[in-house]
């Protein structure tokens, strides 16, 4: 499934303002949910990809997050 538009928006962090804009990717019919092995599993509404997160220097803590399992 594609992008079905985009647009330009400007990203404010604690009153700091990334750059003059980024574009982002929208999916109308993006899946909420999906169940994996009889659980359900929310998906995240908004996804950042590795390029913006090295544009921007965001950092992931892997200590704050628990695995559940792998699929």
């Amino acid at each position: 499934m594609g992008a079905d538009k985009y647009a330009l928006v400007t990203i404010i962090i604690d009153d700091v303002e990334l750059l003059p804009f980024e574009i982002v990717l929208i999916v109308d019919k993006f899946v909420g949910e999906i169940r994996i092995e009889g659980r359900k599993v929310r998906l995240p509404g908004l996804i950042i990809g590795s390029g913006t997160m090295d544009r921007y220097g965001i950092i992931l803590d892997y200590s704050l997050i628990r695995v559940l399992g792998i699929f």
